[in-house]
């Protein structure tokens, strides 16, 4: 996990306690999907083709946060000793690791907000759990500590969800985020999957 990155470990864990019991084989994350390797030399990301030859990348986790079991862990560290290292390490770890040994990614994509604004909309009212387990802070490290404040509250006096009416995605708006509504025109992120028929 990022140290920069806010997270509600109480909503992972209910949520790992509800839907996935055990993780044998699986990681559960921000699940990227379809993405290509930068080869503009300018670009902080740039990744030669001697890095990487393939032109998209296998899916693999955000290393914002993600989970999977012991034993998973242990596999990966094992594969590790055995795979040439990419500097991209969630790509390198979730992806190219995972996938030789054949790891399942699971999508906890709908908890995951990349905007600050939207934290700190839930900051704003906290009578509501957040509607998002995992978020930027942008080194905000005040913001991070009222984040887990925020976390830690709801648990224990179970803070009911928000209703769509006053989720967060329809009705934050904060000012100094130009993505935030209603600021923004939109953003829109598209993800090319090939069709994959029997």
């Amino acid at each position: 996990m990022d140290d920069d990155i806010m997270v509600d470990l109480f909503q992972w864990i209910h949520k790992l306690d509800e839907q996935y019991p055990q993780l044998d084989g699986q990681m559960l994350g921000y699940k990227q999907m379809g993405l290509t390797p930068q080869r503009d030399l300018k670009s902080k990301w740039y990744v030669s083709r001697e890095e990487f030859r393939d032109n998209i990348y296998p899916d693999f986790m955000s290393g914002w946060a993600y989970v999977t079991s012991p034993k998973t862990a242990l596999n990966l560290v094992q594969q590790s000793q055995e795979t040439k290292f990419n500097w991209i390490d969630d790509l390198w770890v979730s992806g190219i690791l995972g996938k030789q040994i054949n790891v399942t990614l699971l999508t906890f994509n709908s908890y995951f907000t990349v905007h600050k604004g939207h934290a700190q909309c839930c900051l704003d009212d906290p009578t509501y759990l957040c509607d998002f387990a995992i978020a930027p802070s942008m080194d905000d490290w005040d913001m991070i500590k009222r984040f887990g404040h925020l976390a830690t509250t709801c648990d224990r006096k179970q803070c009911s969800r928000r209703p769509w009416a006053k989720a967060v995605i329809q009705n934050c708006i904060n000012s100094n985020d130009p993505l935030s509504i209603p600021n923004s025109q939109g953003v829109g992120e598209v993800f090319v999957v090939p069709n994959k028929l029997r």
